[in-house]
């Protein structure tokens, strides 16, 4: 499961009041039941008749809440069986919305139901919602564990949530009852659930898919998840923000996106200009990234903070030039001058000297402004002094992997191999097992670097496939190859890098007689980097 469906998932399991408010009115329809009086039920007493319809009458013409409860205490001391003490927590339960003593008598009463008729569920489940509602939710979720009502189970979930029995996905789906909540759907079926007829159905539904994400079953929540996305948008809430983020994770990223815009808010706007970016469409991503940056009709920048600096951040990013780009980034220093990704960005755009006077004012806050101000000293100094400038920063930020990673490159860049050794004698980190596997293949123990290489394959950079394509075409196999190459250019991020795989396809391709797609892989890699002095002499000579 990927972070974002698993911070998505805590998220909903963690709406605390929100979600056991809305899951509550089970309790609402099962108290406002009519109850049958077939054979053998003690009829009521006359005088409760009387006490409760002198209640209603005083209710309906708006009598004060002291006089409503002081009816309900004499309607409680003629209440005979559990259907009379359920009227009466009924009634409580109402008068309880203005809290204060009205809450406490509510639970009081309940409590007293409960220890009267110690078979009835449903006093023990007013009992349960008024602790909810007193913020005792240890106490609530005690009590409502034990309940065997199909129709009361979306309160027991909704307590344990807030006694913090779901604080984490972990935790959800080892609790016992979380399947039984998740079958629930099953057995009644989407929209014919408990208590379905009421508002709580969305979130009942909604808590069932995220279970269903949480055991692995994403293809079982697809259904779920297209009822929570069927409603209208101003009944959506968070319904739709999580069928959102599950298209988002499992689904359709242009759903997602579609989901997203039309919600309400500037965070959702900038979620779907986020899965539009990564669905490929970039030009409708910077379309909303635009708005969301764009002053009102007042003059005033729509949005702020944090969705703001991303819009800013992420426009420059995908900028088309050099020049918009610098501007954006201005925009996003001016508005947040903080911002260290924009900072190091923007220094790229500048001459050395004045990059290294702007990210030294920025050295004492990470590995990051050291790291980028190493980079920009290669074009000024000589490999023997940025190695032991390196190490001093190693050596002051010891755990940054950014830093590591890019020193380990840099000691093979630099065919400083004694230097890489001493680096991995350092690391106990997986990505370093690929920097000793080249190291083993230089040695000759080319057995062992492709070893090293093969326990990698899946889970590590580009750059494994990209050597043992490699190892393929120094064994003259060009067909396995070819066959690596092309899954290190799925991965390959800089265009640099594809140019470069791209040359090593097309002399797999000539290898195996394909001179025509020879050819366009050389111009496709040309086109990535013209610089790439290899390809424009490979396509020289074929002229």
């Amino acid at each position: 499961m990927s972070r974002q469906v698993r911070l998505l998932v805590m998220r909903v399991c963690l709406l605390g009041a929100a979600i056991s408010l809305a899951l509550l009115g089970v309790l609402i329809f099962a108290l406002a039941q009519p109850r049958p009086s077939g054979p053998g039920r003690a009829p009521e007493a006359a005088s409760f008749s009387q006490l409760l319809r002198a209640y209603d009458n005083a209710e309906a013409g708006g009598a004060a809440a002291e006089t409503l409860d002081s009816l309900l205490d004499r309607l409680e001391q003629n209440a005979l069986g559990v259907e009379s003490h359920l009227s009466v927590l009924k009634r409580r339960r109402i008068l309880a919305a203005a809290g204060g003593r009205f809450l406490a008598a509510y639970r009081d009463s309940a409590e007293r139901a409960a220890a009267k008729f110690p078979h009835s569920e449903l006093p023990a489940a007013a009992a349960a919602e008024a602790a909810l509602l007193s913020g005792a939710t240890e106490e609530a979720a005690l009590r409502a564990g034990t309940f065997e009502d199909p129709a009361l189970l979306p309160l027991a979930f909704a307590a344990s949530v807030l006694a913090g029995d779901y604080g984490s996905p972990e935790t959800a789906l080892a609790r016992p009852r979380s399947g039984e909540y998740l079958s629930l759907v099953s057995e009644f079926g989407v929209g014919n659930l408990p208590g379905a007829s009421f508002r709580n159905w969305k979130a009942f539904t909604l808590d069932a898919a995220a279970l269903r994400v949480l055991a692995g079953d994403a293809a079982g929540a697809a259904p779920l998840v297209q009822v929570l996305a069927s409603g209208p948008p101003e009944t959506a809430g968070a319904a739709w923000r999580f069928a959102a983020e599950y298209h988002y994770d499992f689904g359709s990223l242009r759903r997602a996106a579609e989901l997203f815009t039309r919600q309400n808010g500037d965070e959702a706007l900038a979620r779907g200009a986020e899965a539009l970016a990564l669905a490929g469409d970039w030009g409708a991503a910077r379309n909303l990234w635009t708005l969301l940056a764009s002053p009102d009709s007042e003059g005033l920048v729509r949005t702020g903070g944090e969705t703001l600096e991303r819009s800013l951040y992420n426009l420059a990013a995908s900028a088309e030039s050099a020049e918009s780009e610098k501007a954006w980034l201005e925009r996003l220093l001016e508005a947040a001058p903080d911002h260290l990704y924009g900072l190091i960005r923007y220094s790229r755009l500048l001459p050395a000297e004045r990059a290294l006077a702007m990210l030294g004012a920025r050295a004492g806050e990470g590995p990051l402004p050291g790291l980028e101000g190493l980079r920009r000293q290669r074009e000024l100094w000589p490999v023997e002094r940025v190695i032991p400038e390196t190490w001093l920063l190693i050596n002051r930020f010891p755990g940054s992997e950014p830093l590591c990673r890019w020193a380990a490159w840099y000691f093979d860049f630099q065919r400083e191999y004694a230097e890489s050794a001493r680096l991995r004698r350092r690391l106990d980190a997986p990505w370093a097992a690929l920097h000793e596997a080249l190291a083993l293949i230089r040695a000759g123990d080319y057995a062992g670097g492709e070893a090293l290489l093969r326990d990698l394959e899946g889970s590590g950079p580009w750059q494994v496939p990209a050597n043992l394509g490699r190892l393929m075409e120094a064994r003259r196999a060009p067909s396995a190859a070819l066959e690596y190459y092309g899954r290190a250019l799925d991965s390959a991020a800089g265009d640099a890098e594809k140019a470069r795989l791209l040359y090593r396809v097309s002399r797999c391709l000539r290898a195996l007689g394909r001179t025509g797609e020879a050819r366009r892989a050389l111009e496709e890699g040309l086109a990535l980097d013209g610089d790439n002095l290899a390809i424009r002499t490979e396509l020289g000579h074929g002229q």
